[in-house]
């Protein structure tokens, strides 16, 4: 895997309207990068939660 990997809101967005969407949350002085790397962390535990993992650094 890279090690730095970047996405264009241009390229996830379907439509002008969901671009702009994407901008506005990214901006919103109510989102932090610490909520959003909890949600995910949270999203990830829950779906590997009682499985045996193999992980490689």
């Amino acid at each position: 895997m890279e090690k730095h990997q970047s996405v264009s809101i241009r390229q996830i967005s379907r439509n002008r309207a969901e671009q702009v969407g994407y901008y506005r949350f990214l901006e919103n002085e109510n989102v932090t990068i610490g909520e959003l790397v909890q949600s995910q962390r949270d999203n990830c535990v829950s779906k590997v939660e009682d499985k045996h993992i193999l992980a490689r650094a």
